[in-house]
């Protein structure tokens, strides 16, 4: 073979070509015979028990009554499919019957024809024929009990009520009265299943028969049976009677516990029964069914998948074939790298199968033997209990009957040799957790053992499919996961048989060195505490496979390892450098040219993928879910920040504190300064370097930065102004003014858009502060509130309380300066007007002058205007104008007191108490007699002093003088004006204060004369 590979290097050798065209020929053609050879015999139909299965359809037995199936004598047996009916009623059925006994026929005859509603068959279609495989024997062997339940061929049959069925009669070949047990399998697709039945005659005791008759029966969707198969007669174990009763006499209670006995014996005993069972059927998940050449359905489809790869081999050959007789594709060295592995692949594709049964069978053999060694060292050894707890029934029967040997169930007549007594309650006490651990083991490794089982099936038939992964070094590590996996799988029995022997054999010496119950409970729980650990057996097994690969293929150190390394970075590094090539592609290169495109292809995918997901990025970020989330996310993010700056500032304080952080920060710090030290020395090193070049060159950087950062300026200012209008030194070209239109365009477009995007987020804050704050409005609905309450809660986090509190003051603050912000613009459009005061008192009252549109922000901007600056007449004409009752409009009225708190000089009968009531409202609003009570309530309270007289103006002196003129007159008021009198009187006394009232003189003499 080496030579025949050394030929096939030397390209312009004319012998070595011809010799490599012959050699990939004649493998070629072995490979297609291999391929095309099972696929011409391959089994049309197959068996399922005494079904026919055929194009996916169950096709079962029948008789021919003359008429149908058409061209079918009286008697003859057929098989047959109903098909689907019709809206019209009409049915198409499937014929398959056989010239000689089914069961050994090889091939037989299928046709079709209609039935239509009145059950008239026509429409016969042509015979075909097919073939099928040998109908496979059912296995026969001995039976055995296994407490009410029968067990056969690894099945437990079942009776009814602790004891057989009875027949009724109504089912075939079963008459009246028979005693019978039954195991179903699952049905098909149609519903349509297989029924075993184990059954003994009337007058029969089951349990002292010696042999019992089988027979299978169909059961179809109405639950009828059919079909009856051939009798078999196979031999059953007797049951070993138990010593509990005795000819003439009633044993005693099998039950001893007081008062929950009624519940405890009976959970006790069905977990018991269902350990025992478990435990037998997990005997059965562990030998793997030795692989055989039949025309079983694991060979067909092993067969299918070896067909798929021979394909591949021969277009491989094809491909080789094409490169050596043309000079393109694969080059010679290539060649000689892949023939060698081709050819051992293709060996081993078609051998696979006797691979895999070899594989199988050295597990089956390594774990039978090893278990039945320790078995026969543990037949060795004998003890004073031998043989006397046969199970975990007959050790829970003795406990719960209160320790008696005559309620355990013996086994070859051995002695139950224990010492109850005061530790019965405490044994008892932990059997029935011992008992569901042990169960629930047992069902979690049931199922850890099929999925073993079904792994191992399915990685046998795709043997093929990994032995050419095997071929390509980027497909190897297929190859090595299907046969780490499988060795895994197969090294688990001999594992399992080592480590259950082992414990088995534990159990066995504990329990016979032992007289006290409870030690031989856990003698028992040791015979099956392997079942716990089963799931970590299987992976511990891959360790063991992955331990023993390593020893020669250490990815560090093994040679074969560092070999397929070195060979995979060398072709990886041949095809960069070829993709990496800027040489054209020339005609005759269809490799190198299906490679780039292949490359291009793979690239232009990664970045359409990635432009893709960068769109669908754009637009998630755009919904309302990535909004809320976004919020709980920079929430958390900067309660992250918090929780991190606490932290930080305990590790400063904690260097504050004499110890080992003190230390190291004060370690750092003077290695810090040591190292600005040192750096500073190197500056003024630096600095002090008066070498004539140095200089030189420092003022070159100096110069060029200062030249830069004008140049920079230069151009920031030509481009502001460029936006502004002016072209400057720019050419006024066609181009540039269009720029400039786009510009100046752009430039007004994107302040509106700014606009636009203001006045949405205020509408936004305005929304989402009336939904925080509903529940603060009496006016809001029920449902507002809750929701009100609920988004507060979730945006006060883990704060609680004080985070829904706070959540809540920051949505008002956000509205409030926002508000403000508005409030702020609408004013600059009364400044820009330059509107004067009766003026800006018009908008206020909602009249427009000047064109200006009167809005809610104008009007509360003039509003604000009118009370913090205007006269006094204005402000007492726009509180009878404004709504200031608690129907008005909220934010006027705040408006209005904002502005008057400001105001120093307002008058003095509006003080802080009444502002506080107009920003709540006042009931009816204002008007002159709501006026003159609050110039009222000023006298009477005393607060027009002798000072406050010399400082208010002279409009609001007006308005109490006439205030004072309407009021009628009450005790109250006429000690107040009798006060007020006096006041006056020490105004005059005080000539300071006196002159300092200037022309007000004539209001305050007209006040002391009304008064």
């Amino acid at each position: 073979m080496w030579e025949s590979i050394r030929l096939t290097s030397h390209r312009g050798n004319s012998v070595g070509r011809i010799f490599t065209f012959a050699l990939a020929a004649l493998l070629a053609t072995f490979l297609w015979v291999l391929l095309a050879s099972p696929m011409a015999h391959a089994a049309d139909a197959s068996w399922n028990n005494d079904n026919v299965v055929y194009s996916g359809q169950t096709f079962t037995k029948q008789t021919a009554d003359g008429t149908r199936p058409p061209t079918l004598s009286k008697g003859t047996t057929y098989y047959r499919n109903m098909g689907n009916v019709d809206g019209n009623g009409n049915s198409t059925i499937g014929v398959i019957y056989f010239s000689g006994n089914p069961t050994s026929a090889t091939s037989g005859t299928y046709f079709t024809f209609q039935l239509n509603s009145s059950a008239q068959p026509s429409g016969k279609s042509a015979d075909k024929k097919i073939t099928i495989g040998t109908q496979v024997t059912i296995p026969t062997g001995t039976a055995s009990w296994s407490g009410v339940d029968i067990l056969y061929d690894g099945h437990t049959y079942t009776g009814k009520d602790g004891g057989p069925r009875i027949s009724t009669g109504s089912n075939p070949d079963l008459t009246s009265g028979m005693k019978y047990y039954q195991y179903n399998e699952a049905p098909n697709g149609n519903g349509v299943s297989t029924i075993h039945v184990l059954y003994f005659d009337a007058s029969t005791d089951p349990t002292t028969a010696t042999s019992v008759d089988y027979k299978t029966y169909t059961l179809d969707a109405n639950l009828q049976w059919s079909n009856p198969s051939a009798i078999r007669t196979v031999s059953i174990l007797t049951v070993v009677k138990s010593p509990s009763s005795t000819d003439g006499q009633t044993s005693e209670s099998t039950c001893k516990i007081d008062g929950i006995g009624w519940i405890v014996c009976p959970v006790s005993n069905f977990l018991a029964k269902g350990m025992d069972s478990i435990f037998d059927v997990l005997k059965g998940f562990l030998v793997v069914t030795p692989l055989t050449t039949n025309t079983g359905s694991l060979y067909k489809a092993w067969s299918v998948m070896r067909n798929f790869a021979n394909v591949a081999f021969v277009i491989a050959f094809i491909v080789i074939i094409y490169s050596q007789l043309t000079g393109l594709g694969i080059s010679n060295y290539g060649i000689k790298k892949l023939l060698p592995r081709l050819i051992i692949s293709a060996v081993l594709v078609n051998v696979s199968y006797w691979v895999c049964a070899i594989a199988v069978d050295l597990s089956n053999i390594t774990g039978s033997s090893l278990q039945g060694l320790l078995v026969s060292l543990r037949d060795q050894l004998n003890g004073p209990n031998t043989n006397s707890l046969g199970s975990w029934q007959s050790i829970t029967g003795f406990l719960l009957a209160g320790g008696t040997a005559a309620a355990a169930t013996m086994v070859g007549g051995g002695i139950l040799v224990v010492t109850v007594g005061a530790s019965l309650p405490a044994a008892i006490i932990l059997l029935l957790p011992l008992l569901l651990t042990v169960l629930l083991a047992a069902l979690v490794a049931l199922i850890v053992l099929a999925a073993r089982q079904a792994v191992i099936v399915l990685l046998i038939i795709v043997a093929p499919l990994a032995f050419v992964a095997y071929l390509l070094p980027n497909t190897e590590k297929w190859f090595d996961k299907w046969k780490d996996t499988f060795v895994t799988l197969l090294i688990f029995f001999p594992l399992f048989a080592l480590i259950f022997g082992g414990s088995q054999l534990a159990s066995f010496l504990i329990i016979q060195t032992s007289h006290d119950i409870n030690i031989i409970l856990l003698g028992m729980f040791i015979q099956v505490a392997p079942l716990v650990v089963t799931p970590l057996l299987i992976k511990f097994s891959g360790s063991v496979v992955s331990r023993i690969a390593g020893v020669v293929n250490n990815p560090n150190k093994g040679f074969i390892d560092r070999a397929k390394k070195w060979s995979r970075d060398q072709s990886e590094l041949m095809a960069a450098r070829n993709m990496g090539r800027g040489d054209p592609v020339r005609r005759r290169q269809v490799f190198r040219r299906f490679a780039l495109g292949m490359d291009e292809m793979r690239r232009g995918q990664d970045d359409q993928k990635a432009a893709y997901t960068a769109q669908s990025d754009a637009r998630w970020a755009g919904t309302q879910a990535y909004s809320d989330i976004n919020q709980i996310a920079r929430e958390a993010s900067e309660r992250k920040h918090i929780n991190e700056s606490h932290s930080e500032v305990r590790f400063e304080n904690a260097k504050n504190v004499h110890g080992v952080l003190h230390d190291m920060e004060i370690e750092a710090r003077d290695v810090k300064l040591q190292l600005e030290n040192a750096k500073a020395t190197g500056d003024i090193h630096w600095e002090q370097n008066h070498d004539p070049l140095i200089i030189e060159r420092k003022l070159e950087a100096r110069t060029s930065a200062d030249t830069l950062a004008r140049l920079k300026a230069t151009d920031d200012a030509s481009y502001e102004e460029f936006k502004a209008g002016h072209l400057g030194a720019h050419p006024a070209t066609a181009n540039v003014a269009r720029m400039l239109h786009q510009n100046q365009h752009d430039v007004e477009d994107t302040a509106i858009q700014a606009m636009r995007s203001a006045s949405a987020k205020r509408v936004q804050q305005e929304n989402l502060t009336t939904a925080i704050a509903a529940d603060m409005d009496q006016n809001s609905t029920v449902a507002a509130r809750q929701y009100a309450q609920l988004i507060r809660r979730t945006a006060g986090g883990i704060q609680g309380h004080d985070g829904a509190q706070r959540a809540l003051a920051q949505a008002l603050s956000d509205q409030n300066r926002a508000r403000q912000d508005t409030i702020t613009n609408a004013d600059a459009i009364i400044q820009h007007s330059n509107l004067s005061a009766e003026e800006t008192l018009r908008i206020a009252e909602n009249i427009s002058v000047k064109n200006i549109t009167v809005t809610d922000d104008i009007r509360e901007a003039a509003i604000k205007r009118v009370g913090a600056n205007g006269v006094m007449p204005h402000i007492d004409e726009l509180l009878t104008h404004l709504d200031m009752s608690p129907t008005g409009n909220e934010n006027f009225r705040k408006a209005f007191v904002e502005s008057m708190r400001g105001n120093s000089g307002r008058q003095k009968y509006i003080g802080y108490g009444l502002l506080d009531q107009m920003t709540q409202g006042i009931p009816g609003g204002v008007n002159q007699a709501t006026v003159d009570s609050w110039v009222e309530k000023m006298l009477t309270d005393g607060k027009l002093s002798a000072r406050e007289l010399s400082s208010q103006d002279r409009d609001t002196l007006v308005r109490i003088n006439e205030a004072i003129a309407r009021l009628p007159r009450n005790p109250a008021l006429n000690s107040a004006l009798g006060a007020l009198r006096t006041e006056i009187g020490d105004l005059r006394g005080n000539a300071q204060l006196w002159n300092a009232t200037g022309e007000r003189k004539d209001v305050i003499e007209t006040m002391e004369r009304i008064i």
